[in-house]
């Protein structure tokens, strides 16, 4: 008989939960990348999954907070949209 150890290894997603303006919930741990356009402040996201959503003012400026937040940037630079 073999004693060879056998190992599985599953992959659990991680789950970085945000909740938008609005009452939209994310989970930032699918993001793949963030693209940022100041003016008029937009972001389009780009998800693991391959699709992409745009979000515009208050939502973009949260999504941007949770997402530096979430990474641990330093958030001083991020300045409130009125």
């Amino acid at each position: 008989m073999n004693n060879a150890l056998a190992m599985h290894i599953i992959q659990v997603p991680s789950v970085f939960t945000c909740k938008l303006p609005g009452g939209e919930w994310l989970n930032l741990a699918q993001i793949r990348s963030l693209e940022i356009e100041d003016n008029p402040l937009t972001v389009l996201v780009t998800w693991s999954s391959g699709g992409h959503q745009v979000y515009r003012g208050v939502q973009a400026f949260a999504l941007i907070e949770a997402w530096a937040e979430a990474k641990g940037v330093d958030k001083s630079h991020i300045e409130e949209v009125p």
